[in-house]
């Protein structure tokens, strides 16, 4: 299946602390903090990974995660979307970032192909295939809008294991 671009090239991040809303240049910010790039969670996700020192993270088709590389994980305040046309930002949490190194990553893998282990050690409330699937198209809703379910489910996804190394306080 054709690759499917979720996002545009992002130029800024936008952080919400209180009414306040701050415009980070992406790159800059990635470059300050010696990161590759940012995994942007659900509450419930950022929650969940906080309790966790090795888990699994799913995104559909593809991911920019590398072997050995360091990530950010931050907490998604306000979800962005896109409709093709427009991209609007997601809005972020700028108090609590969580520094995890990629293990490995695996792209185009199969519903069938996911292991009992990494949905074992994900971050989903439902720990088998159907709650997966649910967590995807949740997830993907807004963002690719104008992709059918269906279509979405046979895209395959792209399972990244990463261990987590410090909770990290900043002020933006």
């Amino acid at each position: 299946m054709k690759e499917i671009k979720r996002t545009k090239k992002i130029k800024y991040l936008f952080f919400q602390s209180g009414k306040i809303l701050r415009k980070k240049t992406y790159k800059l910010f990635l470059k300050k903090n010696k990161v590759h790039d940012l995994i942007k969670l659900t509450p419930q996700e950022f929650t969940s990974a906080s309790k966790k020192k090795i888990f699994f993270h799913f995104n559909l088709q593809t991911s920019v995660h590398k072997k050995k590389k360091r990530y950010l994980l931050v907490k998604i305040l306000k979800h962005g979307y896109s409709d093709r046309k427009k991209y609007i930002h997601p809005i972020l949490c700028p108090k609590i970032f969580i520094l995890v190194t990629c293990m490995y990553s695996k792209n185009f893998v199969y519903f069938n192909k996911i292991k009992q282990e990494e949905l074992d050690n994900s971050l989903l409330i439902k720990k088998n295939i159907k709650g997966l699937k649910l967590s995807i198209l949740k997830k993907y809703k807004k963002i690719l809008s104008h992709i059918d379910d269906k279509t979405k489910i046979k895209m395959g996804l792209s399972v990244t294991k990463l261990i987590i190394r410090k909770k990290i306080e900043m002020q933006i």
